[in-house]
């Protein structure tokens, strides 16, 4: 069963200055068979310098990289986020 606290720990490398996972199961319960309970889907909020320069494909592809057995398996869909410090407090 995948928690938001295993997804944080996986993003540790990009160094993020601020990370929110929220869970968003509970919205697609219906059409996704998840018999072990746990994430997934999730919207996941990052903000890491290592974005600097990186076009949004570039950013989605590391973090996808650091979660790609738990998307083969139970993480069935994500929204991502991302933003270097400036982006965010312009988004903000």
């Amino acid at each position: 069963m995948l928690k938001a606290s295993e997804i944080e720990q996986r993003l540790e490398h990009l160094d993020p200055s601020f990370i929110d996972i929220r869970d968003d199961s509970h919205a697609h319960a219906e059409h996704i068979e998840n018999p072990t309970g746990g994430l997934t889907h999730a919207t996941i909020t990052i903000v890491s310098e290592r974005f600097a320069g990186l076009p949004s494909v570039q950013r989605h592809k590391l973090i996808y990289n650091s979660l790609k057995d738990a998307l083969a398996s139970s993480l069935h869909a994500l929204c991502l986020k991302t933003y270097t410090k400036e982006e965010y407090k312009k988004d903000k």
